[in-house]
């Protein structure tokens, strides 16, 4: 897996992206455009308060700073026509996370009048990485981890990937939305799939994924990504119908799918996430068999569980080109015992806790 195909580079992704709701804004950089550092190299991130474009003194700002290792930093500044600066470094492979929320008179964050994601007030995110090509897994490489997935994906293979594209279910100037479900191994992939219209040419695709829990597919966000020009496949994480009444997903949660992110301990084949990645892998066969796709770009992201998935899509298929993964889910399970952040599902925990019917922190 290339580091090359993970954004780390957070400021891309994060940067300013308050302007898209509310003025002023948060404006947060670092001193290196992609965010890549040298282990010891020092990492200077800045934040300012802009209203189109100048600078807005006098505004208070709450900060919170995360880095590997267990370090945490909360604090707050006073605005001034000059950006707040932070200096740091990272003394071992890994990253961090910065989070700066502009507050109010009242001293209470700015609610943002369209949420996106975890985008809930006027704020600004970055983060940086330190050597990310020397970033260590927790666990060694089972032994024949390439023989067993090499097999997976043979299996995989003999089924042709085809889908059932017949229910069209928005049209507009811009897209084509349709309900899609893609044969593949067990439960197939499904998803809303969006194709631009009114453009020449042939369109770089985005798959995403979603986190933990039961829900359908989501077609309002298939459609804003094809009105900026993209292929956009949004793929439900359990192979379920889309757009059904709420109390259905609900029944699924409380029965069939109830606390499926814990069924992790069994062997390989009933692992839960066993399928899941098989879907995975099915979804990206099926964006390379469209017509309209440019043959070489394919952006895959998720937060949380579709992190998670992001993560595995980029490994498991070196089509794509860029891996937007937000807070992955399945990530370090070693680093709390070394002072890192809890990560879901706490693998060393759940059994036990399974059996006494508490939940997980």
């Amino acid at each position: 897996m290339k580091t090359a195909k993970f954004l780390f580079t957070a400021a891309l992704a994060y940067a300013g992206i308050s302007a898209l709701y509310a003025a002023p804004e948060v404006v947060v950089k670092t001193n290196k455009p992609d965010a890549i550092y040298r282990c010891g190299e020092e990492i200077v991130i800045t934040a300012q308060v802009v209203d189109n474009g100048k600078a807005v003194p006098g505004r208070t700002v709450k900060y919170d700073f995360i880095a590997d290792g267990g370090f945490t930093k909360k604090g707050s500044f006073v605005t001034t026509n000059e950006p707040f600066t932070w200096k740091t470094k990272l003394d071992l492979p890994g990253s961090l996370r910065t989070e700066f929320i502009l507050l109010d008179e009242n001293g209470k964050p700015i609610p943002l009048k369209r949420r996106r994601d975890q985008w809930w007030c006027v704020s600004g995110r970055i983060g940086a990485v330190a050597e990310p090509e020397n970033i260590k897994p927790g666990f060694k490489r089972p032994a024949d981890f390439n023989e067993y997935w090499s097999k997976q994906r043979k299996m995989l293979d003999a089924i042709p990937v085809k889908a059932n594209m017949k229910n069209k279910v928005h049209e507009d100037s811009t897209c084509i939305v349709y309900d899609v479900k893609v044969d593949c191994l067990g439960k197939p992939v499904s998803g809303y799939l969006a194709i631009p219209k009114g453009k020449k040419g042939k369109y770089p695709a985005r798959i995403s994924y979603h986190g933990a829990g039961v829900g359908s597919a989501h077609k309002p966000s298939v459609i804003t990504k094809a009105r900026r020009g993209f292929i956009s496949f949004d793929v439900n994480a359990h192979g379920i119908d889309n757009n059904k009444p709420r109390e259905y997903y609900s029944n699924l949660y409380k029965t069939d799918l109830k606390e499926y992110y814990w069924k992790v301990y069994e062997n390989r084949e009933t692992n839960y996430f066993h399928g899941m990645i098989h879907r995975i892998m099915r979804s990206i066969d099926y964006i390379k068999t469209l017509p309209e796709w440019d043959g070489k770009n394919i952006i895959v992201e998720g937060a949380s569980q579709g992190g998670y998935q992001a993560v595995i899509a980029a490994g498991v298929d070196p089509a794509v080109s860029i891996c937007r993964a937000a807070v992955p889910a399945f990530a370090d399970f070693h680093g709390e015992f070394f002072s890192n952040p809890k990560r879901m599902p706490r693998m060393h925990l759940a059994g036990a806790l399974r059996k006494t019917g508490k939940g997980i922190d």
